[in-house]
């Protein structure tokens, strides 16, 4: 019970930093191209960044602590590696900082149907954008108890769509093959599974609380695989009960709305708001130790960028479609080329010892056709 119990906390690390915003497109994602493309899309995916985030893990125990991914690109890929890896790492985080700026109105307006979208965001990022500042151990236990109430909110909206399922047989179908049609859950179900990010802390628990490093693979395994489990409940359940399917999945829930919605709203707006503060605090990182940047300046930068990426206007899918299909994409790829690089120069493997070269060329073809394919229709 006690090794259950040691292992459950860097589980719900990696599994509390890839549920988020990106879930909220999967019930659209999947309506558009029908539950079994999709669902094939989720597992498939799940298992390559199962795959991707135990790479990570295994470049990071393999070689000396180094503070940023970036870091680790420019080491052992040689200095071109850097301007693509930072590109991919601060843009990426910029954009993924942006869509929740798009969102939180969706949930405010849950509780508050007449809020003003511009007042809802300007109280956000202003909050948002002091916390930053703030230690992040003061968020830490907020948000493991907003994962825990993320987690049962989704196992309500479950139970309460299979009661109201309505007519489910107009998502259970296979439509007409088409290129776009496979490029469609590209994008959403990327960004609705990375968890890179999480890699250095959960290595960190697993230090501390002296968990052998062969369990690591398992950990990531679980806390990869929950989120995917929890994506498919979620998607059944908002299809029971929605009328419409929306792109972001709360505004087309119509049955059994009396406690649902609001307590959905505060949940939402929780789970933003500790995730936004610590994607801010990782950019900041980034422009310090990548860019050079000095406190200020990157301060600055973390403040204002994601609102001007608001203030294009890019709706919450174009977001999500450009931040996970290009600029995720183009972190895995890099993640894949390190890895390949320590095993040629004879580094012996900690993790996937059964995988070798043609693992991480599949993660690099995979990626690069996604993400040309991702460009192409965009």
């Amino acid at each position: 019970m006690g090794k259950i119990l040691k292992l459950a906390y860097p589980v719900s690390v990696l599994a509390g930093t890839i549920i988020g915003a990106g879930m909220f497109s999967l019930p659209f994602v999947f309506h558009n191209v029908g539950f079994i493309l999709g669902f094939s899309y989720l597992i498939f995916f799940t298992f390559i960044f199962y795959i991707t985030h135990t790479m990570y893990a295994d470049i990071v125990l393999r070689t000396e602590r180094l503070p940023g991914f970036v870091l680790y690109a420019k080491k052992y890929l040689g200095g071109w590696a850097r301007i693509p890896a930072t590109l991919a790492t601060g843009v990426g985080t910029i954009l993924v900082s942006a869509v929740y700026l798009v969102l939180v109105t969706s949930f405010v307006r849950l509780i508050l149907p007449d809020a003003s979208e511009g007042i809802v965001v300007f109280i956000f990022w202003s909050l948002g954008s002091l916390s930053i500042f703030l230690k992040a151990k003061r968020l830490a236990k907020i948000e493991l108890f907003v994962v825990g109430a993320i987690i049962a909110l989704i196992g309500i909206i479950f139970f309460l769509g299979i009661n109201n399922s309505g007519d489910y047989a107009r998502n259970f179908y296979m439509p007409e093959a088409a290129l776009p049609l496979f490029i469609i859950p590209f994008g959403p179900i990327l960004f609705s599974l990375s968890g890179r990010s999480a890699i250095l802390p959960l290595l960190d628990d697993v230090r501390k609380s002296r968990i052998p490093e062969s369990y690591v693979s398992k950990i990531i395994f679980l806390g990869t695989f929950i989120p995917a489990i929890l994506y498919t409940l979620f998607v059944l359940g908002v299809w029971g009960l929605s009328d419409t399917v929306t792109n972001n999945a709360v505004s087309g829930i119509v049955r059994d709305t009396a406690v649902l919605l609001p307590v959905l709203g505060i949940v939402g707006i929780a789970a933003l708001f500790t995730t936004y503060v610590p994607i801010g605090t990782s950019l900041k990182k980034i422009l310090e130790a990548d860019f050079n940047f000095s406190h200020m300046t990157s301060s600055v930068a973390v403040v204002i960028l994601p609102p001007l990426i608001y203030l294009i206007g890019f709706d919450f899918l174009q977001l999500i479609n450009i931040a996970g299909g290009i600029f995720l994409a183009v972190e895995c790829i890099f993640i894949a080329l390190i890895w390949n690089q320590l095993n040629k120069v004879h580094r012996p493997q900690l993790l996937l010892r059964g995988f070798g070269k043609g693992t991480a060329y599949l993660i690099i073809i995979v990626f690069t056709v996604g993400l040309i394919a991702e460009i192409y229709f965009i």
